[in-house]
């Protein structure tokens, strides 16, 4: 926040100033000699140079203090690109695998459910659907239950 305000007020100033100059000069060429008018336009131009080049510097998006990235480097582990179908194929189950094997959502660590040992208090199953509607009446009906005072 304190670089944008302050960066703003070094805009501000010098488009005041630029406007200051402009008016007093009125179109009229640069009073006393033409060479010591040429040398305040070269500081002027320098002076300029130099600010633009200041923000340009502190504008970037990268942090502040960073080197600039060498494109021209290989990465570190390249991946070969998958040229054929079977290779893409290969590719995306792999990619496919590891993903779903990280967004697992069990504690990371912790041991795998064993899915073969029945539970301990099994839900009956209802097999008809006379014996689902009864069921659903009775769930139903435990609910009205726990539900009033």
């Amino acid at each position: 926040m304190n670089f944008v305000y302050r960066l703003t007020a070094m805009l501000v100033t010098s488009l005041f100033l630029t406007s200051a100059n402009a008016a007093s000069t009125d179109g009229a060429p640069p009073s006393g000699d033409t060479a010591v008018g040429a040398a305040n336009k070269a500081a002027k131009k320098a002076q300029f140079a130099e600010r633009e080049a200041a923000f340009q510097q502190n504008s970037r998006s990268s942090a502040s203090g960073s080197r600039p990235v060498d494109k021209t480097a290989q990465s570190a582990d390249p991946i070969p690109k998958a040229t054929t179908k079977q290779e893409k194929r290969a590719r995306f189950a792999e990619q496919q695998m590891s993903l779903q094997q990280q967004s697992r959502s069990s504690a990371s660590g912790s041991a795998r459910v064993d899915k073969t040992v029945p539970s301990a208090d099994p839900l009956p199953k209802a097999t008809s659907k006379a014996a689902r509607k009864e069921q659903f009446a009775e769930r139903e009906k435990q609910l009205q239950r726990e539900a009033q005072p």
